[in-house]
């Protein structure tokens, strides 16, 4: 099993997760459940990429706040970068502990 595939399946066990997309590091959509993608794809990719550039070891995560409260974080994961949107009923630091174990596994 390939590593976005991995990363996938153990991404749809996590409550609390309403969308996700997985891009690679080239900006290639490797996996996701949203329904067009694309544009969130390549904002996922450009911040992702960015915000590595400017941290580089320390990016843990970014997050982008909405009113509607389905917020919007991007991890490092490997060689790609994660976009989760978050449902507005679940708790933000726990959904963010559950992803940063996660990555933290399969690092």
């Amino acid at each position: 099993m390939t590593g976005y595939k991995i990363l996938e399946n153990r991404i749809r066990r996590i409550n609390g997760i309403a969308q996700y997309l997985i891009v690679e590091e080239n900006g290639n959509i490797a996996a996701h459940n949203m329904t067009a993608p694309e544009k969130t794809g390549e904002m996922i990719f450009f911040c992702g990429r960015s915000s590595h550039d400017l941290g580089r070891n320390r990016f843990r995560f970014l997050v982008f706040s909405r009113k509607n409260k389905k917020n919007l974080f991007i991890f490092p994961a490997g060689r790609y970068y994660l976009g989760v949107i978050k449902d507005k009923n679940t708790d933000t630091t726990g959904l963010v502990r559950k992803l940063m174990n996660l990555l933290e596994e399969l690092n």
